[in-house]
């Protein structure tokens, strides 16, 4: 029975549950415990077997009679690859400057499935274009956010500068008023 099937299979899920997600548990430690160094050269290693993988479906797409099982074992996993590493290096690098060559790989990364499989592969062009405007928009938004930190900045010490004449000028001319008073009292003297 069709339903019995699923009632087996939700059973089988509930009771490998707790398994899984120790087993995650475990992965996840065994990540956070690596050097940073470790973990971008994987994830730059998964990105270029990514491209290598779309470059080489291109390829064999001549070869394979079966369009419906190029689409469901070559470019869908292998752009979804790419987009897990792209993003894994987008959380690594963070607000650091090595950002912009997430954002670059990102580009560069849609651009090239574009190039490849974006005429026979309308969800993954979909999603190329997706991730291209991402891309350019932290490439935005970084960009406005550093000129607004830097003409902050400017603000702020134009300011500062501005209230500092204002109190040298007041200060000169209460000196100038002082010495003026002292030499019109000298001469009053004589």
């Amino acid at each position: 029975d069709r339903r019995l099937r699923w009632v087996c299979f939700l059973a089988l899920a509930v009771g490998l549950a707790p398994f899984v997600s120790e087993v995650v548990e475990v992965i996840v430690d065994i990540y956070q415990s690596l050097p940073v160094i470790v973990r971008a050269i994987f994830w730059h290693a998964v990105l270029l077997s990514a491209v290598g993988l779309l470059w080489v479906w291109r390829r064999r797409a001549g070869i394979i009679e079966n369009r419906a099982l190029l689409r469901r074992i070559g470019v869908g996993p292998s752009f979804t690859i790419g987009l897990a590493a792209i993003a894994a290096l987008h959380i690594l690098f963070g607000n650091s400057l090595l950002l912009l060559l997430a954002v670059v790989y990102g580009i560069a990364f849609a651009v090239f499935t574009l190039f490849i499989h974006g005429a026979q592969h309308r969800r993954v062009r979909y999603l190329s274009y997706a991730l291209f405007l991402g891309e350019v928009f932290i490439l935005f938004g970084d960009t406005i956010i550093g000129m607004l930190n830097s003409s902050g900045v400017l603000f702020v010490v134009s300011g500062v500068l501005a209230a500092l004449a204002f109190v040298f000028y007041r200060v000169e001319k209460r000196f100038a008023g002082a010495a003026a008073a002292v030499a019109e009292k000298e001469t009053g003297d004589e």
